[in-house]
This record gives C-alpha cells, structure tokens and sequence, in this order.
C-alpha cells in the first residue's frame, strides 16, 4: 500500500488529502477538505497521533509514532509522522506492516540461531524452536516431522489438535493387514503432500513448489479446486483443509544433503505466507537441518567416546595428546595410574614425561619422537618408566603427528599400554628357554659321550672277536697237525672237534677207542 498523507493547518482544519486517503481512512474524502479534524476523525482526541501533531505545532520540530489497526479484521501496523511545512503539518501515515515483518523474521531467525548454536537434547532444541516460530508469527499451528525408522510421525507440535496429530501422524501407506506398502525399490510409500516434499516429489515450475523442494499455498480450498492430483503429484488426504487450515506451508529439513523431515506451518486465515517469508524459513529449516546433523555427530562421538574409554579400560590402554608448539602433552584419565601417579599430580608436558622414563631408555625414547617428527618414522616403541616410588615398569606406545599445510609438525596423538605382566612372562619364558637350552646342552654333551664310549666299546669287540677267530684259526691248525687222534666233546657228550689224523686213520671205519682223562 501506498503511503497516505493529508495537510492540516494551524487551526487543525484539514487543507489537502490524497486518494489513498480516502480509501483507507473512512471520512476522510473531498467534503472534509476545511473542516477541523476532530469533526473527521472524533477519535483523534487523546489519542497519540493527535500529541505529536500539537507537539510539532509547538516545538516545530518533526515528530513519529508507531501504532497498529484492525482493517476488516487483519491488524495493520503503521508509522505516522508529523512534518511542519509553513503553518501547515504533513501527517504522513506509512504501512509497515511488511518491515514488521521483516524484523521479526530477522530477530526470528537471530533467536533460532542462537538456539540451534547451542549445546542441548534434540528435543530440547526442537521445541525451543517450535515455540520461538509461533510466538513470532503467530501461526495457529506449528509443527516437525522427523523420520523414525520408515515413517516420519509428528516429533514436537504446537497448536494441532489431538485428533489430527494422531489421524496425520504417520506418512505411510498400509494395506488392508495394516502392513506398510513397499514402492518398487523397497522405500516405504509417503502420502499426501508431506510425503511429496519428503520424498522430493516437487516441480518447481508450478507456483506452490518452491526452487528449495517446499510447498506452500495461502488457500487450501482454492488450490484443490484449481489443480489436479497429477499436478499435486499425487493423492492427498486434504485434513489440512477439512480442518479449515487455509494457508499451509510445508519446508524440508535436511541434513547432509539428505531430507530428514519437515517443517509445518498451518493457519485457518487466508494470505499469510508471501514468497520471501518462505525462502526465510527455507532458511530457518537448513539451520535446523544443520542442528540436526550436530547433534547427531555429537550423539555418536559420545557414544563412540564411551565405547573407546571402556576398550581403554579393558586392555589397559591409555591415550595421548602432546600439543608441540606450546608443549603441553594431554593424559587421559588411565595414564596418570599406569605411570604410578595420583590423579591431578601429572604436571603436564613432554618433558615431565620424559623425566618419568627409565633413564636408559630415555635416549632412545627421544631418538624415536624425533624420527617421527622429523624423518617421518613409525613411532611405535617398548621402553621402561620409573614410578615416583621406584617401582620399574614396562610400556608400548604407538604415535602419529598431525602437520600443518607446510608440513611442520603441529600436534602428536597417540596411545600408551602397560605391559609389565607380558615382559614379565617374557622374561619368565626366556628364563625357561635359557634353562631348557642348557639342559638340552647337557643331555646332548652326555649322549654324545655316551655314542663316544659306546662306539670304542664296539670297536674293542670287534678287535677281541677277530682275535678269538684268529685264536680259533690257530688252535685248529695246531689240532689238525698233531700225530694223535683228537676228539673234543660239547656238554651234551656230543663230538664237536675232531681232528684230521683220526679221519684218515679211520678210513671210514669204526675206531675202537677210548677217552683219555688229560686233567688227572
């Protein structure tokens, strides 16, 4: 609308009117033109507009208010201002009912901001969001839908009856078992419009589609009257209209480019959405969005925080952050009792650090973060630390540096393990080995000795049995060669040695002979 103005004189007799004038303010028109203002306007007496007019009369300087109006029931906001020209006054009667708006939506969208920017349960941060947007726009209903498993039920309304939450809650299609109806890639089917922009079913080139995926409309009952259900892309249930919501808007609410819900603003008065309050809270809905994804993050660093301390704890594992620049070095909370110090006590920094490892591995300690930092080498190391009671402990760490663009070292983080009890089995088995070796060793210097002496005793035998054989041999020839017959008997009085001189004196036939007793 544009601005209405009249011209009054120094006696408040109205001298000029413009056009607008005469359509918005009802008895101002030509026949007022020299009459005083009060017989026009009855109710300009007391009244604000009529100090600051007596007041620029009087103090000649310019003067404004803001005040409101209800024109055939929609308030109407106004800035009047008083400007002294001559002996005359300018009231100049400006509609800001849409800069109202503006700095509303502006501190609307400040507040949510800042709401969103803090730290909080989803819910918390919902809700708090859903009552800042009906208090400032005054909506009859607000409400967010967010996906829970296959459907995407109301999560926080203000305004909405009970009977339509629970009849439009949930978006998806069942069949006559009440069992959800698949489409053909296996996604639940979203009804009605809601469904549509969750699922991306827009085409922005009709006027209730927006560039941003939203739907909105100022009359319900107009749009179905004069648009198919193609154009609608698809069937819609129409509660909203049933229950008399005439303007209703429906923004997406993204997170990490992928729609997680929806934004609802339903009023029962005609005309309340224009095409910037829409991309406003397009706005206000990628905040959310990006609020949602935050705390989500938060959610599962939390609960993956939780599950690391507990694998911590288990394997008696503890981490580490040392800050190069500035020195200071980060202990979680099991590394001060694995390093044999009360909580609290641990004072911080790389070097106290070093001053806790055994002093023969200190070189070696700082020789390996040195590669690291410098030469780019694994750093995972075994080395002793020294308790403050003296008690000498074993630890593994494993480390990796964190560089900055120009690859300077900014930060190392890495983990830290107590391995006392396995060095200490080590050098058990060790100790065992060593035994066993050595034992093994002695066993085998023995068996050898054995072998040796075994061996010699064969070879003795030997030498003895070839002996006898010779012996025998002998012995043999010495009987065969003798003049006289020889005959020698077994145990058994059997013949077992004869010799020759008897075979061939016998010729064959039987000898009468008789044993000789050569022992007597």
């Amino acid at each position: 609308m544009n601005d209405i103005f009249f011209v009054i004189d120094k006696n408040l007799n109205i001298n000029y009117l413009n056009k607008k004038s005469e359509i918005f303010i009802e008895g101002l028109n030509k026949k007022a033109i020299g009459k005083s203002i009060y017989e026009i306007l009855p109710k300009l007496k007391g009244s604000d507009t009529e100090k600051i007019i007596l007041d620029t009369f009087k103090t000649r300087q310019s003067q404004s208010i803001l005040t409101e109006y209800q024109i055939e029931g929609e308030k109407l906001f106004f800035k009047i201002t008083t400007n002294l020209i001559g002996n005359n006054i300018l009231v100049l009667i400006s509609d800001i009912k849409e800069n109202i708006k503006k700095e509303n939506f502006q501190k609307l969208g400040t507040l949510i901001l800042e709401r969103l920017n803090k730290l909080g349960e989803i819910e918390e941060l919902i809700r708090d969001t859903i009552f800042l947007i009906k208090n400032y726009t005054n909506f009859d209903a607000v409400g967010i839908r967010l996906r829970d498993g296959d459907d995407y039920p109301y999560y926080i309304t203000e305004g909405f009856s009970s009977n339509f939450i629970k009849a439009e809650s949930s978006l998806c299609s069942k069949d006559e078992s009440g069992n959800i109806i698949l489409d053909r890639r296996g996604n639940p089917y979203l009804e009605c419009m809601c469904g549509n922009i969750i699922m991306g079913k827009t085409d922005p080139k009709l006027s209730f589609f927006t560039q941003g995926g939203s739907f909105w409309t100022n009359s319900t009952t107009k749009l179905l009257e004069k648009t198919s259900e193609k154009e609608r892309q698809g069937r819609t249930r129409n509660r909203c209209n049933i229950d008399g919501y005439e303007s209703v808007a429906l923004i997406p609410l993204s997170s990490n480019n992928e729609i997680v819900g929806l934004l609802q603003l339903n009023d029962k008065r005609k005309n309340m959405f224009t095409k910037d309050m829409i991309r406003s809270f397009e706005g206000i809905s990628a905040s959310i969005g990006t609020a949602l994804s935050r705390e989500k993050v938060i959610r599962e660093l939390e609960i993956s925080e939780q599950r690391y301390s507990l694998a911590q704890r288990a394997a008696n594992i503890g981490s580490w952050d040392w800050n190069i620049i500035s020195g200071d070095l980060i202990w979680s909370e099991k590394i001060e009792p694995m390093f044999g110090f009360k909580k609290g006590k641990f004072r911080g920094t790389y070097e106290s650090f070093l001053e806790s490892v055994h002093p023969d591995d200190r070189d070696f300690v700082i020789k390996s973060v040195n590669d690291c930092l410098k030469h780019k080498k694994r750093y995972s190391i075994e080395h002793r630390i020294i308790w403050p009671d003296g008690t000498t402990r074993w630890v593994l760490e494993r480390g990796n540096v964190i560089r900055d663009k120009n690859g300077k070292p900014k930060r190392m983080l890495g983990i830290v393990q107590d391995i006392t009890n396995k060095k200490e089995i080590e050098d058990e088995l060790n100790k065992r080995k060593n035994q066993l070796e050595k034992m093994v060793e002695e066993r085998t210097a023995e068996l050898i000795d054995a072998n040796k002496k075994l061996k010699d005793e064969i070879i003795e035998r030997k030498k003895a049995e070839l002996y006898i054989e010779r012996t025998k041999e002998n012995l043999r020839n010495v009987i065969d060669s003798a003049s006289e017959i020889i005959i020698s008997f077994d145990m058994n009085n059997r013949v077992a040695i004869w010799n020759k001189t008897e075979i061939y004196q016998c010729r064959g036939r039987r000898c009468q002979w008789r044993c000789r007793d050569y022992t007597s």
